[in-house]
């Protein structure tokens, strides 16, 4: 009866383990993305950015305005950030899916901030 009660308490703990692998589920964002941007009062505006992924670790370089900014990936969220000047471009937001990306994004800068909407997609 005793190797009964030890099996079940393995078996378990092995469904336990295993539940835990799917719910932390990584996400490769490496590649070109289309990524909008808006905030109130603005037509929406398109940019291409290049994501290089390493672990957690995230380099977005922005094409259309030459900006590297550097962030993380932990489970589906996602984060990246450049700073310049005193000005603070921050990125926030959720992993949908291996395509699909949103959140939200701040511009801080000397005369206050700025904040708005993002989506992206995988070219």
């Amino acid at each position: 009866m005793k190797k009964v009660f030890t099996l079940l308490g393995a078996f378990v703990l092995l469904i336990v383990v295993l539940s835990g692998c799917f719910l932390l589920q990584s996400y490769n964002l490496t590649g070109t993305w289309l990524v909008t941007v808006s905030y109130q009062g603005q037509t929406p505006t398109n940019l291409t950015m290049t994501i290089n992924q390493n672990g957690n670790a995230i380099t977005v370089y922005d094409s259309d305005d030459g900006f590297t900014f550097t962030g993380t990936v932990n489970g589906n969220n996602v984060q990246f950030s450049y700073s310049s000047s005193g000005a603070i471009i921050s990125f926030t937001g959720t992993i949908s899916d291996s395509t699909h990306m949103g959140g939200n994004f701040t511009i801080t800068y000397s005369g206050g901030q700025l904040n708005g909407m993002w989506s992206a997609v995988k070219q």
